[in-house]
């Protein structure tokens, strides 16, 4: 439903058009007093079906017949400009296609252009140096379009590395000692560990038997784990709490 009154359909519209010309005596004069008193939504179907149609080229409006009448579908503003209601001052406005008029252009078009430096190695802009946008010439388009850079080979963090990366930052901090303190589990919230003592203690007696066929390993091992203690990287497990250590 349009807002703006000029974007109505008219029979002069339908007039301008040839493949319009024929219904343009079924097009309602427009009423500037007219209300929008009620909205027909797509639940009452019978109303949008198109009994009867007008095409015409790809760029012009068509019309449709409804139960209701006939409707103009597209772009109604003849050479996309709007007749002022009222000449307050002489003032003339420039249209797209480059001629001058006094009408006021269409708000409603939308024109898009791209534009390329000619010169792809030596023409560069504040904008693209800050950002390392590369600057393309339309002559040499399909050679350029793809700009090799030196991590073009370099593996992408996952999500996962950025939120790895994020934590740390956030988490990692110096203690009194000057020593980092980096959070463990990396993962947060941190999920309740499952009870694992069958498969502890099935590690426990293949290491002692391991020990047992090769000493020198058993005082490398001692040797190895008493220096991380000696060094404060581990302590001690607390004794368990009742209820605690069971699944």
């Amino acid at each position: 439903m349009p807002d703006d009154r000029s974007e109505i359909p008219t029979p002069e519209v339908a007039r301008h058009h040839n493949h319009l010309r024929s219904i343009a005596h079924m097009i309602p004069r427009l009423d500037p007093e007219a209300q929008i008193l009620i909205l027909l939504g797509r639940d009452v179907l019978q109303v949008h079906k198109v009994r009867e149609q007008r095409n015409g080229p790809h760029s012009a409006p068509f019309a449709q017949r409804l139960d209701l009448g006939w409707v103009v579908v597209g772009d109604v503003c003849l050479g996309s400009a709007h007749k002022a209601a009222a000449v307050i001052s002489y003032r003339t406005s420039v249209l797209e296609n480059g001629r001058p008029s006094l009408l006021t252009p269409c708000p409603n078009q939308l024109q898009v252009k791209e534009r390329f430096s000619s010169k792809v190695h030596n023409a560069t802009s504040s904008s693209s140096l800050k950002f390392n946008i590369p600057v393309l010439d339309d002559s040499n388009l399909g050679n350029t379009i793809f700009q090799s850079t030196k991590d073009d080979d370099q593996v992408g963090l996952s999500i996962e590395d950025r939120m790895f990366l994020d934590f740390m930052d956030r988490e990692m901090t110096m203690d009194d000692t000057n020593s980092w303190v980096a959070p463990l589990p990396f993962r947060s919230p941190r999920q309740r560990l499952p009870n694992n003592r069958e498969q502890v203690l099935s590690r426990l007696t293949t290491l002692r038997h391991t020990f047992e066929r090769k000493p020198k390993m058993k005082d490398d091992f001692f040797a190895f784990m008493q220096n991380i203690f000696d060094r404060n990287h581990a302590e001690l497990a607390p004794p368990l709490e009742e209820g605690e250590g069971t699944s």
